[in-house]
């Protein structure tokens, strides 16, 4: 009996270990297995993705969860941006198009001085003058009171353009105290820039006259002779063909005066004597302001 007891428990230690591995076994195949990974340096890593999972609940990032971890932000930034607007809820318009629209004002007003082929100008233009008839010296051309003051200036001058070229008759008047004289000429202008505003350099050259005296001798004839002036002024294209300026000239001019043969008296005034001849060297100042057409 004690025989039968001893070998049922050296059979029963002989069976427990394998029934132990068995269990072992079956509980690792149901279980799913581990995926390894390796590191950037070779070294083993265990995937720890289900247990990160379970300790920040169920992988949503949460203030237990990895602190390191940084979420895509370019949506949200587009987002908040509006696109390309910059914050302003829609699409900004590209610089380009903008620089064009706000250049298009401009050079619809500044087509006409910026022209490359025929073009023709119009100017109607007035101001205040200033005119010494012998500034120069002169020899008794007129009395002594009708030798010059300030008064005003206006007149007319047409034009016929070639790119930056405008070339044309012009008209003027000045209205003074003791005369008024006229001029007729031609007119050489530049502009000096292209754009809708655009400085300007003028030349003319002209026909000058005396029209009548205030007060004149009864044998006083008038006088006549040529006028260079030089002018440089602005020129602003406004809108399509109309344009606004103004202009600063000054002038020399040269008059001359016939005798007056068989004059009767009265025929002096001091030293000025009708019957004989007389010239004069001026000089002339003009401030004008204009308007114009230019086509």
């Amino acid at each position: 009996m004690r025989r039968l007891l001893l070998l049922s428990t050296f059979v029963l230690c002989l069976a427990l270990p394998r029934v132990s591995s068995a269990q072992d076994t079956e509980v690792a195949e149901g279980a799913p297995a581990q995926e390894e990974t390796v590191g950037e340096d070779g070294g083993y890593e265990p995937d720890q993705r289900g247990n990160e999972e379970d300790r920040t609940g169920g992988g949503e990032d949460t203030a237990t969860g990895d602190t390191d971890y940084e979420p895509d932000q370019r949506g949200a930034e587009d987002d908040e941006g509006g696109g390309d607007g910059g914050g302003t809820g829609g699409e900004a318009e590209p610089a380009e198009a903008r620089t064009e629209a706000d250049s298009y004002v401009l050079e619809s007003a500044g087509d006409s001085a910026a022209r490359r082929g025929l073009g023709f100008d119009l100017q109607v233009f007035g101001g205040l003058g200033v005119t010494g008839l012998d500034a120069f010296g002169g020899d008794n051309l007129v009395r002594d009171d009708q030798r010059g003051s300030v008064g005003g200036s206006f007149g007319v001058g047409l034009g016929l353009g070639l790119g930056p070229l405008t070339l044309g008759p012009r008209l003027s008047f000045t209205a003074e105290p003791a005369f008024v004289l006229g001029a007729i000429g031609l007119d050489i202008q530049v502009a000096l820039t292209s754009g809708w505003i655009a400085p300007t350099l003028r030349l003319g050259l002209s026909y000058a006259f005396l029209l009548s005296y205030s007060d004149p001798l009864p044998s006083q004839n008038t006088a006549d002779g040529f006028w260079a002036e030089l002018g440089i002024g602005v020129r602003v294209h406004v809108v399509g063909p109309f344009m606004l300026g103004g202009e600063l000239a000054g002038g020399w001019i040269a008059m001359f005066r016939g005798e007056v043969p068989g004059c009767t008296d009265p025929c002096r005034d001091g030293s000025f004597d009708v019957s004989m001849s007389g010239a004069a060297n001026g000089a002339t100042l003009r401030l004008h302001v204009f308007a114009g057409l230019s086509f």
